[in-house]
C-alpha cells in the first residue's frame, strides 16, 4: 500500500531490483539454528515467524525448546508446555508450498495460550501451566538435532509479552523497531551468507548448524500495490456486504476498455457481478470512466463518472449504495460525480465472492494497478471519504470497516513465489491470487515509485523518561504536518498489552509546521510503565505512535506514608529528597505546611481533628486517616 498521497509529483526513473531480503532453507535432515535461551523461566511470551513448508509429516519444529515447543505435528500446527505439546492445535492442515505467518502467545498470569495462523486465531487454551524454564531454544529443531523441519523460515521474533491479535496482524508485514519494548529477539535472516544469525535487538546471536542455505525471500515490508496484467490476473475475496455499503480504492491505469453502457461490459476492477439477471453489483473501467452498477432482474442500473480514471495518475475511487432508497453515490478523488437514478432496494445476495481485476465470469480483465481496497457496511459521507482517503486506517477503531486490503507484502518487482494470499487487515476475508506471475514489474507486487508521498500526520519524535528525581514520568512528542487532527490520547499499560486512556491533549492543527507536546504522568506504577499515543482525527480515526517504556522498579518513591492510619498524633513518612510537605483537609483547606529533609521523618499532627486528610509534596499526594 502507498501511504496515500496529498500531492502528486512525477519523475523519470528506471526500475531496478536488488535482492535484500533472505530466509534460511532448512533441509529437514540435519540443519537448524540454535538461539540459546531468550525467554525467562515461567514468563509470558510471543513466538512468531514466516514459514514456507516443503512438506508436512512427522514432527517438525519451528521455534522450540525442550518444554515449550512450537511445531507442526504431522500436518497440524501445535504448541504446548511441559510434556503436553498439543495444548493448542490448528483444526486444519498446515499449508505447503506457500508462505504462512505463524504465532503462538502465552500469558503466564492467566495461563492462556493462543495459536495464530496468518493472523487468524485458530485455538485458545486457558489452562496451560507455566512449567518451563529458561532453556536453550532452536529454530527448526526441538532440542537440537531432532524433530527437524523441512521448510524455509524468515523473520523470527520472540517477545516477553503475549501480543494481541491486533498487534500480530499489524506487524506481519512490518518490521517493528529493534528497540521495541518487549522484543527479546529479532532474527531478520537477511545475512545472505555465513553461519551466524544476527539478533537485531543486540541480544545473543544464533548459530546455524550444518550450513542451511540462504535463499531469496518475499517476506519484505514495503508500501506496495498490486499490478494486474489485463490478461488473466485476478484476486478472489469473500463477499462481505449485502445491505448498505461503501467501497473505496486507489487505482492507476492508462488502459481503455470496450464500449457499452453497463458496468459488466467494462474491465472489472472490484466486481461482485454474476452472469444473468440477479441482485449483484460491481465497478469497472468503462471506456475511460469509472462505472458502478447495481443489478436487478430486468433493470440493471449503471452510474458512470464525469471524470476520467485512466490518466496514468493515482486516482481515488469511492462508491456507495443505500438499500432503503436505492441511492448510489460516486466520488473521484473526493469529488462528487453527480446525481444518479435510484436503483433496486433488494439485498445484494449474489455472488458469494468478489473479484479484483476482472468481472466475475473470469473475463474482461483489468490492466493497471490497485491499492488500498476498503469495504464498509455503511454509507460513508463525502466528508468522511475526503478525511480518510489520504491515510492508512486503524482497523480496530473502525467497526463499520469489514474488509481492508493494503497489499503491503512482497518484494517490489521481485520474485514473490509462494506469497499468493492477500491479507485482510480487518478480519478473515483473505483473498486468493490467481494467475499472477509474481515476478517482474507486472502481474506482481510493485512499489509506488512514481510519486512523492506526504503523510497527513508525521511523528517526528516521542520520548518517555523519569521526570527529574521524582517518580513521575514525562512524555514529550513532536509532530510534523497535522491534517484533520483532533487530539492525542495518551495510553498507559503495565504489561504492554492491556491499555487505558489517561489523558487527552488537544492538537494544534498546524498543517505545515512542527508542534511540540508534553505530558507528566504523576501516578505511574511500580516497575514497568508502557506508553503510546493515539493520534485521533476529527472523525475519530487515527494512528499510533511507537511504544515507549520506563522502568521505575529501582527508583524510590518521592513520598511514602509509613503509617496511613495515625493514632499517636505523629505522622511517619519517608522522602526521597528534601521537600515541602503540606496537609489539606478534604475540603481543600491548608492545615499544615513544613520543610523536611530527605529520609525517614515525623510530623506532629496531634492538633488536627479526627478524619481524612491529604498529604502532598506538590507532586504526589497520599491519603491519611487520623483516628
Amino acid at each position: 500500500m502507498k501511504y496515500p498521497l496529498l500531492l502528486l509529483f512525477f519523475f523519470c526513473c528506471s526500475a531496478s531490483y536488488s535482492q535484500t531480503n533472505y530466509a534460511i532453507r532448512l533441509n529437514g535432515t540435519n540443519q537448524y539454528a540454535e538461539i540459546f535461551a531468550p525467554i525467562p523461566s515461567n514468563s509470558s511470551y510471543t513466538k512468531e515467524a514466516w514459514v514456507y513448508s516443503a512438506g508436512t509429516g512427522g514432527s517438525q519444529n519451528i521455534i522450540s525448546s525442550a518444554n515449550a515447543p512450537f511445531w507442526i505435528s504431522g500436518s497440524t500446527l501445535s504448541a504446548g508446555h511441559g510434556g503436553n505439546y498439543t495444548q493448542v492445535t490448528d483444526g486444519t492442515a498446515f499449508p505447503t508450498s506457500r508462505w504462512v505467518h505463524v504465532a503462538v502467545t502465552y500469558d503466564a498470569g492467566t495461563t492462556t495460550m493462543k495459536l495464530y495462523r496468518d493472523g487468524i486465531l485458530v485455538n485458545t487454551n486457558t489452562s496451560v501451566a507455566n512449567n518451563y524454564t529458561s532453556e536453550n531454544t532452536f529454530i527448526g529443531s526441538h532440542t537440537g538435532g531432532n524433530s527437524l523441519i523441512n521448510a524455509s523460515i524468515d523473520e523470527v521474533r520472540i517477545w516477553s509479552i503475549a501480543r494481541t491479535q491486533e498487534e500480530i496482524r499489524a506487524n506481519m508485514f512490518r518490521k517493528p523497531p529493534d528497540t521495541e519494548p518487549g522484543l527479546l529477539a529479532a532474527y531478520h535472516c537477511d545475512e545472505s551468507a555465513g553461519t551466524t544469525l544476527i539478533n537485531a535487538t543486540g541480544g545473543t546471536n544464533g548459530n546455524l548448524i550444518n550450513a542451511p542455505v540462504w535463499i531469496a525471500s518475499p517476506v519484505l515490508f514495503n508500501g506496495n500495490a498490486l499490478s494486474f496484467d489485463g490478461l488473466n490476473d485476478q484476486v478472489i475475496i469473500p463477499h462481505s456486504v449485502s445491505s448498505d455499503f461503501t467501497l473505496e480504492y486507489w487505482v492507476r491505469t492508462t488502459a481503455t476498455s470496450g464500449g457499452g453502457t453497463q458496468w459488466f461490459q467494462g474491465s472489472g476492477i472490484v466486481d461482485a457481478e454474476v452472469g444473468g439477471d440477479t441482485y449483484d453489483w460491481g465497478t469497472s473501467l468503462l471506456g475511460s470512466k469509472l462505472a458502478f452498477g447495481i443489478g436487478n432482474p430486468g433493470s440493471d442500473r449503471t452510474a458512470i463518472s464525469v471524470d476520467d480514471i485512466n490518466t496514468g495518475n493515482w486516482v481515488h475511487v469511492a462508491v456507495s449504495w443505500r438499500q432503503s432508497t436505492g441511492e448510489v453515490k460516486m466520488y473521484i478523488n473526493g469529488t462528487d460525480q453527480g446525481v444518479f437514478p435510484a436503483t433496486s432496494t433488494a439485498l445484494r445476495s449474489a455472488p458469494p465472492r468478489i473479484a479484483l481485476g476482472s468481472t466475475q465470469p473470469n473475463i474482461q480483465f483489468f490492466a493497471g494497478t490497485l491499492d488500498d481496497v476498503r469495504i464498509w457496511n455503511v454509507v460513508r459521507t463525502q466528508s468522511q471519504i475526503q478525511a480518510n482517503m489520504t491515510r492508512e486506517l486503524q482497523p480496530a477503531f473502525n467497526p463499520s470497516l469489514v474488509a481492508y486490503y493494503t497489499f503491503d507484502q512482497g518484494i517490489s518487482s521481485g520474485t514473490n513465489t509462494g506469497l499468493n494470499t492477500i491479507y485482510d487487515l480487518k478480519g478473515n476475508n483473505y483473498g486468493v491470487m490467481n494467475n499472477f506471475a509474481l515476478t517482474g514489474t507486472s502481474s506482481n507486487f510493485v512499489t509506488q515509485n512514481n510519486t512523492i508521498i506526504l503523510l497527513p500526520l508525521e511523528w517526528i519524535s516521542f520520548t518517555a523518561k523519569q521526570a527529574g528525581s521524582s517518580r513521575q514520568i514525562r512524555l514529550d512528542w513532536t509532530t510534523g504536518s497535522e491534517l484533520n487532527t483532533k487530539d492525542f490520547l495518551i495510553q498507559h499499560s503495565t504489561n504492554g498489552s492491556n491499555w487505558s486512556n489517561i489523558a487527552s491533549i488537544p492538537a494544534t492543527g498546524a498543517n505545515n509546521a512542527k508542534s511540540d507536546y508534553s505530558f507528566i504522568h504523576k501516578d505511574p506504577a511500580e516497575g514497568g510503565n508502557y506508553y503510546r499515543i493515539f493520534q485521533r482525527d476529527l472523525d475519530n480515526n487515527g494512528s499510533y505512535s511507537p511504544t515507549r517504556m520506563v522502568d521505575l522498579k529501582n527508583i524510590p518513591a518521592a513520598l511514602t506514608i509509613l503509617n496511613s492510619r495515625v493514632a499517636s498524633g505523629m505522622l511517619h513518612l519517608r522522602l526521597a529528597a528534601p521537600s515541602v510537605i503540606s496537609v489539606f483537609d478534604t475540603g481543600g483547606r491548608l492545615m499544615l505546611k513544613t520543610q523536611l529533609n530527605g529520609g525517614d521523618q515525623m510530623i506532629n499532627i496531634s492538633q488536627l481533628a479526627k478524619g481524612v486528610y491529604i498529604v502532598t509534596n506538590g507532586n504526589e499526594s497520599k491519603k491519611i486517616l487520623i483516628e
